[in-house]
């Protein structure tokens, strides 16, 4: 474990240079957080129009970007787009006096910087209205489309010297405006300049809603802050308007996950996360902290959680906090989102392949509500394409659900939620032809799956320095199959989560985090299917007549304790040393996994990083592995050491650079094993052992063009290599490459807003060639009347490399009070059959390549209101 050796020696070298960094007193950045409450204009200032601009009768916006401290007091003003003729002054003048609420960062005040946008029109010096005048003009002001309220809002008259500013609601209200018809102006920041005529009548009031068009809709950044102090040196964190815009994903959180960097290109494309060199279910994925066992739908088309009632995700490829376990690669944690407090809004989305629809409202009090739900009819998609040697019985279909209920009090983050969540998939086929692919001419095959999720947590701020999360879920997971009427199986899960985290400010320099992470349940399984051959044995070709069943029930039991620290013993620097301690109750095993990981900001724009950790999960029992008739109930945790060091420049406001070198050292993997071994006094074939070893290394790079009003986009490049070690290998030291290993793998994403609400968006992705382990030879078996082939060295040959080019065009129509959009997502325009697999034909004498799929156009429309 050298290389693992020496990423730590340079992970060390970041602390050994931070006294002199500090002793050349360079300055940190400014503090991170999340932002929990945006400031609100309290006091409004009027510049001073400039005389020479007034005797010319002209008028002017200026753009500015304003900086508020913690009190919200103005600390510094600076003009971004220039209006001239001594209107920039005359802004910067009156701004400076403007009065905010605080801003607040993780419910604390906090510094931020907003953009704002000053007005001068001119208005002809008359009287202001008596202070007793007569309250005669109210009304709201509100975004076209969503009918959100603006807040901030100018509203003023042509000709009239009355104003207001609209609150947080969006209202307003405006006394002694005269009888008669008044042009009435409304601007705000962000927003088209709105004049509309207003008819007022001696002795009445006049109430009215106005809708304002948004510069850019949904622009991807409003308020510029920091983000949230992170703890995972290789965290990447996505927001909601970068995952709905990226072509290729249709829109879906998780599969914007396979653009990043760590992460390769699945076979086909299905929906896989096969993260620096692991198999997909080394990675575990979690929404607001529950396990997700099934991530995508049958191939890989959407994932099983609607991503529109996401907040965001977090990805980390390796070297994840103590707080998660269970998995040697990676990790995905998506949070979901607060419902609508501001009224009833959603969309129906109607695509080629499914259509989803979500509804959210207040349901009084601080309470608020969202329902979502997704159906497929992407069985007439396959049954055009796919070859008439398949007749679909049950179509593959697929559904989905969401239902969330929350109670958060106004302006705070902590409170009640409680949210359901499941998922279900079908399909049952016949086989026009079943002894090519089974020589006892079985021609039917079935599959239903699925799961359903019941959750709730309480998160409460016990004191200023004292946070606590709780949380649990019940939930039951079920798979069926079928190969024939003989062979096939059920299994059924029944399911508790559970976890509290305690957080502990003991001063400024120190936090510690206490935590309980446990599973517990009941099983049930059915199965019925042939022996597993003995690894390396020539085929045996009845070997589907000799079948074995299975029953299978029991309890299980999976605590963990954690216990992790931040540190800050100096300026800049972070160090967040942790251990977690998991019990595995029916393979009977402890396992204690200490974890480093440390920060070093050198200047305001560089922070170096490293991290060292342990890591381990239990085998695959969705695989067998744990029965005695085909695996093995004495196996153990598979393990491994992640290690990495890595950089992070912001080179300008927008632009970003992250490179980390990594290593993962694997061990006690379970493989194949053709031994004999005595259980309960008996020889019996073993089937598995944790005899396997593994090493993957790399470069990792990402280049992002942070989220701004019109742009967003990045470039990824994964330089990797990953090696397996197992006894039964042919080559001389017993390595041979992973089944994942991809040398090479280039994500370039854009996406980009030109006017009239048009976006567009590109996706280039390079990827190396899928391993192929080749056919050295063949032989006949009379018997069965069938040729067998001879495999050569697993993995030794590499398919063609991988290339595509997917689009996607928006175009959004905006009504007052919903908008509708249409969209065209095209995947690989340049109609490149990638090859995917090499297969042979019957008698191994000649071969090619099974390619995967043309240019894949889907085409939908959504409407939101």
């Amino acid at each position: 474990m050298r290389t693992s050796s020496l990423l730590l020696a340079l992970a060390s070298c970041l602390f050994l240079v931070a006294p002199g960094l500090q002793a050349r007193g360079e300055e940190p950045p400014a503090p991170q957080g999340t932002l929990t409450k945006a400031p609100e204009l309290l006091e409004f200032i009027e510049a001073v129009y400039p005389p020479e601009a007034e005797a010319q009768k002209l008028t002017g916006d200026v753009g500015l970007l304003v900086d508020l401290d913690e009190t919200g007091a103005v600390t510094h003003v600076e003009v971004t787009e220039p209006a001239g003729h001594g209107f920039d002054e005359a802004a910067v003048e009156a701004i400076g006096r403007f009065r905010f609420s605080p801003a607040e960062i993780d419910g604390a005040p906090a510094a931020v910087r907003i953009a704002y946008r000053y007005h001068f029109v001119l208005r002809p010096e008359r009287e202001a209205p008596p202070v007793e005048a007569t309250l005669n003009f109210r009304g709201t002001v509100r975004q076209r489309g969503t009918r959100e309220p603006v807040p901030n809002a100018s509203i003023g008259f042509d000709l009239l010297p009355h104003t207001a500013t609209s609150g947080s609601d969006g209202a307003f209200e405006i006394a002694g405006v005269p009888a008669g018809e008044h042009k009435v102006l409304v601007t705000a920041p962000g927003f088209e300049r709105f004049e509309t005529e207003e008819e007022f009548v001696e002795g009445k009031a006049t109430a009215v809603t106005y809708y304002l068009r948004k510069k850019v809709y949904s622009p991807y950044e409003t308020v510029v802050r920091d983000r949230k102090e992170r703890k995972e040196v290789a965290r990447v964190e996505l927001k909601q308007e970068e995952i709905r815009l990226i072509p290729g994903t249709q829109g879906d959180a998780f599969k914007v996950v396979q653009n990043l960097p760590g992460v390769a290109r699945a076979p086909y494309g299905f929906g896989l996360l096969v993260v620096r060199g692991g198999r997909p279910g080394d990675t575990r994925t979690y929404v607001d902290g529950v396990h997700i066992p099934l991530l995508f739908h049958f191939g890989g088309l959407t994932s099983v959680f609607n991503s529109n009632l996401l907040e965001g995700l977090s990805f980390q490829p390796g070297n994840f906090g103590a707080h998660l376990g269970r998995a040697t690669a990676g990790a995905v944690e998506a949070t979901s989102r607060t419902p609508s407090k501001s009224g009833v809004h959603g969309y129906v989305d109607v695509s080629l392949l499914d259509t989803s629809a979500l509804v959210e409202a207040p349901v009084g009090g601080d309470w608020s509500a969202a329902a979502a739900g997704r159906v497929s009819y992407v069985d007439l998609i396959l049954s055009a394409v796919l070859s008439d040697s398949i007749s679909f019985v049950t179509a593959p279909r697929y559904w989905d659900y969401q239902l969330k209920l929350e109670r958060i009090p106004e302006g705070k983050r902590e409170g009640l939620r409680f949210m359901a969540f499941g998922s279900n998939d079908s399909l049952k086929v016949l086989l026009d032809n079943p002894a090519m692919v089974d020589p006892e001419g079985r021609n039917s095959l079935g599959v239903s799956m699925g799961f359903h999720r019941l959750t709730g947590s309480y998160s409460s701020r016990l004191s200023e320095r004292v946070h606590n999360r709780a949380f649990a879920s019940v939930g039951v997971d079920f798979m069926t199959n079928n190969f024939g009427d003989d062979i096939g199986g059920k299994m059924r899960l029944y399911s508790v989560q559970f976890g509290d985290a305690l957080t502990l400010e003991v001063d400024r320099s120190l936090e510690l985090e206490f935590g309980l992470d446990g599973y517990a349940g009941a099983f049930d399984a059915d199965v019925t299917a042939p022996s597993i051959p003995p690894p390396d044995a020539i085929p045996d070709p009845f070997l589907s007549q000799r079948l074995v069943r299975t029953q299978l029930d029991g309890l299980y039991l999976e605590p963990a304790l954690f216990l992790q620290a931040t540190w800050k013993p100096w300026r800049g620097a972070r160090i967040i040393p942790g251990v977690r301690a998991d019990y595995e109750h029916t393979l009977r095993y402890v396992t204690v996994d200490p974890r480093l990981s440390l920060f070093q900001e050198v200047g305001p724009t560089t922070v170096l990083k490293g991290a060292l950790g342990l890591y381990q999960q239990p085998p695959d029992y969705r695989m067998g592995q744990w029965t005695p008739e085909f695996g093995n109930p004495e196996l153990g945790a598979e393990q491994s050491l992640h290690s990495m060091v890595g950089v992070e420049q912001q080179l300008t406001d927008a632009l970003s650079l992250d490179l980390q070198l990594y290593d993962k050292q694997s061990w006690h993997l379970v493989r194949q094993s053709d031994r004999t071994i005595a259980r309960d006094g008996e020889p019996v074939q073993e089937h598995y052992a944790n005899v396997g070893e593994g090493h993957s290394y790399g470069v990792e790079l990402l280049l992002r063009h942070a989220l701004t009003d019109r742009f967003f986009g990045w470039i990824s490049y994964s330089l990797s290599r990953s090696e397996l070690r197992n006894p039964r290998s042919k080559t001389d030291d017993g390595w041979i490459l992973n089944n994942f290993d991809q040398p090479h793998h280039l994500i370039m994403v854009a996406s980009y807003k030109w006017p009239n609400n048009w976006t567009t968006g590109v996706r280039l992705q390079y990827a190396s060639g899928n391993l192929e382990t080749p056919a050295t030879g063949y032989f006949y078996d009379a018997d069965a009347d069938s040729y067998w082939g001879f495999s050569g060295e697993p993995n030794s040959i590499r398919a063609p490399d991988f290339f595509s080019l997917d689009l996607r065009v928006d175009r959004q129509w905006v009504f007052r009070a919903w908008t509708l959009s249409a969209y065209l997502d095209i995947q690989n325009v340049t109609n490149n059959t990638n090859p995917e697999r090499l297969i042979y034909n019957y008698d191994f004498t000649k071969h090619a390549y099974l390619r995967g799929l043309p240019i894949f156009p889907t085409l939908g429309v959504k409407a939101e209101f």
